[in-house]
């Protein structure tokens, strides 16, 4: 812990100290949110668990502060007619077989839907852009 802490601090003085704690990168990021609760996840990073303008929020910082993405559950209405098409042009699928729809915003990807199908042959998750490109297919598990 002892050497943690000189390196940190050796960091921020030799080379610019850019780092953030999470919680002031959340505060950065969205002043407005409310009724925040924070957890680690299974890789060791921060989630913030938020309200932000009537809706629910889970945002992911690493340990140093660096935003990793942001999700919000939403309904099957809500996805963009591109993404429906996606859906069922490249897996079949109907608004019966969804289980979960996150609407992402990654620090790398972008925008995108986050779909989780559940059918007979077991799940799988599909990201979609917002016009219906198709990003990430994950096999049927």
């Amino acid at each position: 812990m002892l050497r943690l802490a000189v390196f940190l601090l050796s960091s921020c003085f030799f080379g610019g100290c850019t780092a953030q704690s999470p919680e002031n990168k959340l505060e950065e990021k969205y002043p407005e949110a409310k009724k925040i609760n924070w957890r680690t996840d299974r890789n060791g990073n921060e989630e913030a668990h938020f309200t932000l303008n009537g809706s629910s929020y889970r945002a992911d910082f690493s340990p140093d502060g660096h935003w990793i993405e942001t999700e919000r559950n939403i309904k099957w209405s809500e996805l963009p007619p591109a993404v429906k098409e996606s859906l069922d042009k490249n897996a079949h699928v109907e608004k019966k077989h969804v289980v979960e729809i996150e609407e992402v915003n990654h620090h790398e990807k972008g925008w995108f839907y986050d779909v989780e199908i559940r059918k007979k042959k077991g799940k799988r998750d599909i990201q979609i852009a917002p016009d219906g490109r198709v990003i990430q297919k994950e096999a049927w598990k």
